[in-house]
């Protein structure tokens, strides 16, 4: 199915007097127009926790910064006034991978939201805005909210700072707001997406959660994470705990055994989700998330919220066995709810089908950036392009940093090659030219290094077109070659997309945006769609 839019106290390390915190409530119209400039005021304190581009190289090439990482986010927890044990209160499903963890996380949500459970989801990044990185019962924190929240966090942190701990990183204190929310929320059950790797990420703090998942897994974050899927699987292995159920979907057998060896060593029963198509259903399952790839994400999450509801239901876990190899876990009936669950999920950024009725086009957008999920996004694309009816313009919109570029553009090649595109654009993930949304401000690249992105991976384009004898035009669209241009920004490339839908009225143009999940949010905030 596609869906497609139109436009309490607690104990406290000083003396610093905190409001007494309120779970949410509907705000009166006056304090939510005052809440917008706190929130901004908010932001701009968050920005400054961002890690510049030199320090994450210098991270990146520090060995010894993952033995520190969870040691100081516990610090940091801990001067929140909570202990790092109540985390166990959180009910958590924790969740890591290199492909469709997001999905998988988005799955498991309206899952057990539908069942009936109060839920917290963290994930990230965010697309328009940072609030919905944390989401109560599938709705992202609103601005008063998030604000509140940000204040008691900022508070705390600042007054208990010390000369060798200052304050956390940017990821580091989201993933302090959002178990900080949980717990006021008084949540029954927390969703919670890893950020990068699994055993040295921020939200591994959690000491004992109800159960764990490893979603697909490929090449990704080489620089932090290593250069092999043996070295990846590992840190995403990271995130398992003793006698706490894990379950995985088919993998590489390299990372399987990795997976399958470090479960042994946590003593977690580690099992295999059985397929969409194994669970006995009188008609096939529907999902709310388009793309074949979806399906795998779905079985994951079913059995992810099934063992939860287990355990929530009758306290069973089931007991530890040692493995030399993976067995597929039994697909159980499904409850209605739970089918409702599965078709009402809604992810973002994501296969989505954006329409824009006034300009006579639509957007498709995925914020794939591995070599797998952009083959996936590919296929996906595919499907759009085989069921179009009539001759589409046809414009691809692509970025991507600190990857393999021509590893990533190789599956959009072929797919060129198969149903052609007439524009294929570059620019990098700079919302505008003028003017920044604050919520998409990053400090992580360069400036330089944003503004050469277009031109670096337009010329890898040509670079692949020409090996694969695919002819391009630098200058205009003529005899079935693609139009290759670069933008200094993504409104530009909006605004030329506009410009030609006004130009050529009568001929519908079909906008594809991929390679990253920052591109697909800035685009998503030139064309004024709203955070959900």
């Amino acid at each position: 199915m596609i869906h497609i839019l139109r436009l309490s106290s607690y104990n406290r390390l000083t003396t610093t007097v905190l409001p007494k915190m309120q779970p949410i409530t509907h705000k009166t119209t006056a304090r939510m127009e005052a809440g917008d400039n706190y929130y901004s005021e908010a932001i701009l304190k968050l920005n400054s926790l961002q890690t510049n581009a030199k320090n994450v190289k210098m991270l990146q090439a520090n060995p010894r910064a993952n033995d520190k990482s969870l040691p100081e986010m516990r610090t940091f927890f801990e001067r929140l006034g909570h202990k790092v044990e109540v985390l166990n209160s959180l009910n958590a499903i924790h969740i890591s991978g290199s492909k469709g963890k997001g999905s998988t996380c988005a799955f498991s949500e309206s899952i057990l939201r539908c069942n009936g459970y109060r839920t917290g989801l963290y994930t990230s990044p965010h697309l328009v805005e940072v609030r919905e990185r944390v989401r109560i019962d599938g709705k992202p924190l609103s601005k008063q909210a998030f604000t509140d929240r940000f204040n008691e966090c900022w508070t705390m942190l600042q007054a208990n700072k010390t000369d060798e701990l200052q304050m956390p990183s940017y990821f580091r204190f989201m993933t302090l707001l959002a178990f900080h929310t949980f717990l006021i929320e008084k949540v029954d059950v927390s969703i919670i997406e890893v950020g990068i790797g699994g055993m040295y990420d921020p939200t591994n703090i959690i000491e004992k959660p109800v159960v764990c998942a490893v979603s697909s897994l490929g090449i990704d974050h080489v620089r932090m994470l290593g250069d092999t899927l043996p070295e990846i699987a590992l840190h995403k292995a990271g995130i398992f705990k003793p006698h706490v159920p894990a379950f995985t979907t088919a993998q590489p057998a390299e990372a399987l055994a990795v997976l399958v060896d470090y479960a042994n060593r946590q003593k977690a029963l580690l099992t295999l989700a059985p397929t969409l198509e194994a669970y006995p259903t009188a008609e096939p399952i529907q999902l709310g998330l388009s793309g074949k790839f979806q399906s795998c994400n779905a079985a994951l999450a079913l059995q992810a919220t099934n063992q939860w509801r287990r355990w929530r239901e009758t306290g069973s876990v089931p007991e530890y066995i040692p493995i030399d190899s993976l067995s597929t876990s039994d697909p159980v009936p499904l409850s209605p709810e739970t089918i409702t669950g599965l078709r009402a999920c809604v992810w973002p950024g994501r296969a989505m089908v954006l329409e824009r009725p006034e300009q006579n086009s639509t957007y498709y957008l995925d914020g794939a950036h591995t070599v797998e999920s952009i083959q996936c996004a590919a296929e996906w694309m595919g499907t759009v392009l085989e069921t179009d009816d009539h001759r589409s313009r046809r414009v691809l919109v692509f970025n991507c940093m600190d990857r393999i570029v021509s590893d990533l553009l190789a599956p959009l090649l072929a797919l060129h090659k198969d149903t052609p595109f007439d524009h294929v654009l570059f620019c990098p993930n700079i919302t505008s030219d003028t003017a920044r949304h604050a919520d998409s401000i990053s400090y992580n690249k360069s400036e330089s290094d944003q503004t050469l992105a277009p031109i670096r991976n337009a010329t890898t384009w040509q670079e692949l077109c020409d090996a694969a004898g695919v002819e391009v035009s630098a200058d205009h669209h003529v005899g079935g070659k693609a139009k290759v241009q670069t933008f200094s920004s993504i409104e530009n490339v909006k605004n030329w997309v506009e410009k030609v839908g006004r130009d050529n009225g009568a001929i519908h143009t079909q906008v594809f945006v991929t390679g990253s999940l920052h591109l697909v949010g800035g685009m998503l905030s030139n064309l004024n769609w709203e955070t959900q």
